[in-house]
């Protein structure tokens, strides 16, 4: 039989792009996972230019 006592209680910053609503915890077989998504980068388009000479 396993047995829970006390609080835990761990704060840390997000960054900007974090999906607030998205964030999920599991626990499974004594071990807690924390996933926090967050929105991809957006890349500047890289455009081509031929140059003729």
């Amino acid at each position: 039989m396993k047995r829970s006592s006390g609080k835990f209680l761990r704060r840390f910053r997000l960054l900007d792009n974090t999906k607030i609503g998205e964030i999920k915890a599991t626990i499974k077989n004594g071990l807690l996972t924390v996933t926090v998504p967050k929105d991809e980068e957006k890349k500047p388009d890289v455009k081509a230019i031929d140059i003729f000479g």
